[in-house]
C-alpha cells in the first residue's frame, strides 16, 4: 500500500537520508532524479511464524514435566526402566498401569519380585484401589485381573483422598462448609472469667 499522507518535506528527508545510507554513488545520483514521482511504500511486517503449535507445546510441556518432576506421572527414567524390565499386569478403573519384573524374576536386593504402578496423571497413592494396593504390597499374590472378585452390594466404589481439593469432605459444623452452621448442643455452658 502507498502512503499518500506524507508531506513533501518528509519524503525529501527520507530520500536524502536513504540515498546516502544505501551507499549509492554520486554519479548515479546525478543521472537519476530521485524526487520525481517518489512514493514511499509502507508494507506491514510479516508476522513471525509460531515456533510451536498447540499440540507441540503440549508435548514439550509434558516432556519437561516428565524430566524435571516426579509428581506429574512417571519420570523418563521410570519409563525407560519399565520398558526394559517391566511386564504389564493390568490397568485399574482410573487408568493406572501396574507392572512387575519381567518373568516374575526375584530381585536379589529385595528377595521378592518388584511391583510398581505408573499413575494416569498426578502420582497420588490414594488413587490405588484396594485390590491393586494389596497386590503392590505383596499382601496377595494374584493381581485383580486374574481373580474374579465381586464387590458386596454395601461396598462403595473406591475414591482417592480428596483432602486439599475442592471436593474435600467437610463435616457438619466445619467453618469451610457452605450454609448455616449447626447450633451448639444444650449441654454446652460458656465459661466467663471471675465466675
Amino acid at each position: 500500500m502507498y502512503n499518500a499522507g506524507l508531506t513533501q518535506r518528509r519524503i525529501d528527508n527520507i530520500l536524502r537520508v536513504g540515498g546516502g545510507a544505501q551507499g549509492r554513488s554520486d554519479a548515479f545520483d546525478a543521472k537519476f532524479d530521485w524526487t520525481r514521482g517518489a512514493r514511499l511504500a509502507i508494507v506491514p511486517r510479516a508476522r513471525p511464524r509460531r515456533a510451536l503449535n498447540d499440540s507441540g507445546f503440549r508435548r514439550m510441556k509434558q516432556f519437561l514435566l516428565r524430566f524435571f518432576t516426579w509428581w506429574n506421572g512417571a519420570t523418563l527414567n521410570t519409563l525407560f526402566y519399565t520398558r526394559r524390565h517391566g511386564e504389564l499386569v493390568g490397568h485399574d478403573q482410573f487408568g493406572n498401569a501396574y507392572y512387575r519384573s519381567r518373568g516374575g524374576k526375584i530381585d536379589p536386593a529385595l528377595g521378592f519380585e518388584r511391583r510398581w504402578v505408573i499413575y494416569n496423571g498426578i502420582s497420588e497413592a490414594s488413587m490405588t484401589p484396594p485390590g491393586w494396593n494389596g497386590w503392590l504390597h505383596h499382601t496377595v499374590d494374584v493381581p485383580p485381573t486374574e481373580e474374579d472378585y465381586k464387590p458386596h452390594p454395601w461396598e462403595l466404589p473406591h475414591m482417592g483422598n480428596p483432602t486439599g481439593t475442592p471436593t474435600a469432605i467437610r463435616p457438619k459444623g466445619s467453618t469451610l462448609r457452605h450454609g448455616p452452621r449447626q447450633p451448639t448442643a444444650g449441654d454446652y455452658e460458656a465459661w466467663s472469667p471471675g465466675a
